[in-house]
């Protein structure tokens, strides 16, 4: 693999990466406007993983947690 398309595929996981947290984020934000003082929600992402096949090239799973606590 040329060292153009290893930067390439770099930079599209980065990409990936970035968009997906954008994504949990705004889960995240959603989850934070309830008010109740029982409990608090939390949204992140826990892992990326990337597949690369001549099917599914970069196509990526976001793993995300949720966590609920009481207060």
């Amino acid at each position: 693999m040329s060292k153009a398309t290893n930067d390439k595929e770099n930079e599209t996981k980065r990409n990936m990466r970035r968009y997906f947290s954008h994504i949990m984020n705004g889960a995240d934000l959603l989850y934070k406007g309830i008010e109740d003082n029982r409990i608090s929600i939390s949204v992140y992402v826990q892992t990326f993983v990337f597949f690369k096949s001549n099917i599914l090239y970069n196509t990526a799973i976001c793993s995300v947690a949720i966590s609920l606590e009481k207060r």
